[in-house]
C-alpha cells in the first residue's frame, strides 16, 4: 500500500491510469511520420469513435415552420425539425432577406439554461447571418425549449440524468446530441435559401464540443470554428473537473482516443480552435490538443487549414472569439475577411421567439422525452432469466475474475480509543494489485486488538456512506459486527472533484470519479464489489464460518451484484434494504455508481434479485418506500 491519505487513494489510482493512457496515446500520435501514417490513423480512429458512439439512423428530413419574425435586420423562421420518430427539436432559421442563395451555417449552443436565447449566442448567430450566411441555431437536449423534464433542472443535471438511462441501455447520450445536430444539417440543407455543398459549423463550450464532434464525424461539414472546449481528458482529470455525460463516451480513453482526435479525423478540412487565456477549460490542455491536430495537418501537407486564436478573457463566446469566427468564415467561405461584429443587435425574448407554445417541445402532441423513450422500450423488453448470461455479464462488466479472491494483505491503522467502551480496530488494504484504491474494515472491540480478530459468526455491514455513524450506534457488547467502507466510502471518500456539492450529487465528486472510470474502461462499481469479496475472503481466513452480509441503498445493490454472480462462500444470509424494485422509473435519488453499462439490454433488478435468492435462499430484501 502506498503511503497516502485515505481520502486521496481513489483519485491517485485513477490518476495513474489516466497518465498511462495519456502517454500511450501521445506516443501513438507523435510516432506518425508520413501522410500515409496520418491517413491510417484517421481511418482507424474514425472507426473506433464511430463504434463507441454508435450513431442512430437519421429519420427522413422533415421540418415545419411555426412562425416568422424580423429581428436585427434579418428574417427568422421558428422551426421544428424531426430528430426521431417521436422527437422534434426547436430552432431558428436566420437569414438576410435577399433573392440569391447563401452558404449554410449551423450554430450550436453551449450549456446555457435558456439555449438559443443566451445573449452571446444570439449575437453570433445574428452576426453571421448579417455577414451573408443562412444560419440555423437550435436548442440542445435539456436546454431552452428542449427541456426533457417538466421541472426543468439545470442543463448539466438534465444531461447526467439522461446519461443514466443511456448507460443502462448501453448507449452514449453523445449519440442523441450528435443525432440532433445532424438532423439540423439535414434541415439546413433542405432550405431553398441555402447553397448546395459543404455546411459550416460553430459554437462555444458545449457547442464548441458539438462543433468538433461534427468536424470529425460529419462529411457534410466543410468549415468548423470551435470555441472554449477543446482539451485533453488528462488535463481535465488533473484539474478535477467533471464533464457532462454527453462529453464522456464510456471507454473512449481505453480505446486510445481523446478529444483532439475529433479534430484529427476531420483533417484536412479547415478548422479554427478558439480559446481564452483565463478559461477553466485549461489553455494548457488546449495547447496539447493543438499540437496533436497540427501534427496531422502538417503530415497531410495542409497546415494552413488549421488555425488557433487565443483571446484574453474568461470562458465564453466573447467578442474577441466571435470576431475570430467571423474572420475565419468570411475569409474561408465568402472569400473576403469581415471580422467586425455588426453593431446595434438586440437579443430576442422568449415571448417573441418561442417555437413551441409554452416554450417546451415535450408538451407538443406525439413528442416524448428521451427518458420516456428508454422507459417505454424497457417496459416492452423481454428480460433474460438465464443465470449463466446474467452471471457472465456481471463478471465482465464488474471486472470480477473470481468470487474467491486472494486474502488481502492489510495494513493495521491506528485504532480509535473509546475510553471505557473499548476501541475500534481499523484495517485497510488495496484489493487490486498495484492499485492505491483503498477499502477499510472496522470492528468494535472490548480491548485493544491489533490483527483482524477471529469470530466464528460474523455480521459484515457494507456502509452506504460511512461506517462511523453505525459504529457509534453499535451496542458496546456487540463484538461480532464488522463494517466495511468500500473504496471511496467513509474514510477513503475522495476529496477530488467539484466542491460545494454533496459527495453523491448528480455532478459531485463521486460522479467525477465514476465518470472518469468509465472513460478509462474501468468500473468503480466493480472495484467496490471486489472490495466486498476481499473482505469476505479476509473473514474466512480468520476462521469465520458463518457470515451475515448486510447493506442498504447503494451498498445493498453492490451486495446484490456480488451475490448474483454465484454462491459467496461463508455467507449464510443476506439482508439488503432501501433498494429500488426496478430501474424502470425516473427516480433521481440513486447514486451514479449503481448504473451498469448495458444492463437493461439483458435484465432488470427483479431478475437480479431472483439470482441473489437462487444462490442465497436466506436473503431478505426490503425495497425503497
Amino acid at each position: 500500500m502506498m503511503d497516502h491519505p485515505l481520502s486521496s487513494s481513489l483519485y491517485l489510482y485513477y490518476d495513474q491510469v489516466s497518465a498511462r493512457l495519456f502517454e500511450k496515446r501521445q506516443q501513438a500520435v507523435m510516432s506518425l511520420k508520413t501522410a500515409a501514417d496520418a491517413e491510417n490513423y484517421i481511418a482507424e480512429t474514425k472507426m473506433k469513435l464511430g463504434k463507441l458512439l454508435s450513431l442512430p439512423e437519421r429519420p427522413k428530413p422533415e421540418f415545419r415552420v411555426t412562425g416568422t419574425f424580423r429581428a436585427n435586420g434579418t428574417l427568422v423562421d421558428k422551426i421544428l425539425f424531426r430528430c426521431a420518430e417521436d422527437r422534434w427539436c426547436s430552432g431558428w432559421f436566420i437569414r438576410r432577406e435577399q433573392s440569391e442563395r447563401m452558404p449554410g451555417l449551423l450554430f450550436s449552443c453551449g450549456h446555457s439554461a435558456n439555449g438559443k436565447y443566451a445573449d452571446a449566442y444570439q449575437y453570433a448567430a445574428f452576426g453571421l447571418a448579417l455577414k451573408g450566411f443562412a444560419v440555423l441555431t437550435f436548442d440542445p437536449i435539456g436546454q431552452g425549449e428542449m427541456s426533457q423534464f417538466q421541472d426543468a433542472p439545470d442543463p448539466t443535471a438534465q444531461h447526467n440524468l439522461i446519461g443514466r438511462f443511456c448507460t443502462l441501455s448501453g448507449t452514449s447520450p453523445a449519440a442523441d446530441f450528435i443525432n440532433d445536430a445532424r438532423c439540423a444539417i439535414d434541415t439546413l440543407a433542405a432550405r431553398p435559401e441555402v447553397l448546395p455543398g459543404p455546411v459550416s459549423v460553430t459554437g462555444n463550450s458545449g457547442g464548441g464540443q458539438m462543433t468538433y464532434y461534427l468536424h470529425g464525424l460529419e462529411d457534410r461539414i466543410g468549415f468548423s470554428a470551435s470555441s472554449c472546449h477543446m482539451n485533453t481528458f488528462r488535463t481535465i482529470f488533473r484539474n478535477e473537473q467533471p464533464t457532462d455525460a454527453e462529453s464522456s463516451p464510456a471507454g473512449m480513453l481505453a480505446a486510445g482516443c481523446d478529444r483532439p482526435d475529433f479534430g484529427i479525423i476531420g483533417a484536412p478540412k479547415p478548422l479554427l480552435l478558439i480559446e481564452q487565456d483565463n478559461d477553466f477549460v485549461d489553455p494548457r490542455g488546449c495547447a496539447i490538443a493543438c499540437r496533436d491536430i497540427r501534427h496531422i495537418y502538417q503530415l497531410l501537407g495542409r497546415e494552413e487549414n488549421f488555425e488557433f486564436h487565443l483571446g484574453k478573457g474568461n470562458h465564453g463566446f466573447l467578442l474577441n472569439g466571435r470576431e475570430a469566427a467571423y474572420a475565419f468564415f468570411t475569409r474561408r467561405v465568402l472569400g473576403k475577411e469581415d471580422a467586425k461584429e455588426p453593431e446595434g443587435m438586440v437579443p430576442v425574448t422568449p415571448e417573441e421567439g418561442n417555437v413551441a407554445p409554452g416554450g417546451k417541445v415535450i408538451d407538443l402532441p406525439g413528442v416524448r422525452s428521451i427518458p420516456q423513450i428508454h422507459l417505454e422500450r424497457w417496459k416492452k423488453t423481454s428480460f433474460t432469466e438465464d443465470p449463466e448470461k446474467i452471471s457472465a455479464y456481471l463478471k465482465q462488466t464488474l471486472q470480477v475474475r473470481t468470487l474467491t479472491p486472494e486474502v488481502p494483505d492489510y495494513r493495521i491503522l491506528r485504532p480509535v480509543n473509546l475510553s471505557q467502551n473499548g476501541s475500534v480496530g481499523r484495517w485497510a488494504w488495496n484489493t487490486d494489485r498495484g492499485s492505491s484504491a483503498t477499502a477499510v474494515l472496522y470492528k468494535r472491540n472490548k480491548s485493544l486488538t491489533v490483527l483482524v480478530p477471529s469470530v466464528e459468526k460474523a455480521r459484515l455491514v457494507i456502509a452506504e456512506n460511512s461506517s462511523a455513524k453505525e459504529l457509534a450506534e453499535l451496542p458496546a457488547d456487540d463484538c461480532n459486527t464488522f463494517f466495511l467502507d468500500m473504496r471511496g466510502i467513509g474514510e477513503s471518500q475522495s476529496g477530488a472533484g467539484p466542491t460545494g456539492r454533496e459527495y453523491d450529487h448528480i455532478f459531485g465528486p463521486e460522479y467525477f470519479l465514476d465518470n472518469s472510470a468509465r472513460l478509462m474502461g474501468d468500473s468503480l462499481a466493480g472495484g467496490r464489489v471486489r472490495d466486498i469479496l476481499a473482505a469476505l475472503a479476509l473473514l474466512r481466513e480468520t476462521g469465520c464460518r458463518e457470515i451475515t452480509l448486510e447493506g442498504r441503498g447503494h451498498a445493498g445493490l453492490m451486495i446484490a451484484y456480488a451475490a448474483a454472480m454465484g454462491p459467496l462462500p461463508g455467507v449464510a444470509r443476506i439482508r439488503i434494504s432501501g433498494v429500488p424494485e426496478s430501474f424502470i422509473s425516473e427516480r433521481r435519488d440513486l447514486r451514479c455508481t449503481v448504473f451498469l453499462f448495458g444492463m437493461m439490454k439483458l435484465f432488470d433488478l427483479p431478475q437480479l434479485y431472483r439470482m441473489v435468492l437462487h444462490h442465497h435462499p436466506e436473503t431478505e430484501i426490503k425495497y425503497q418506500s
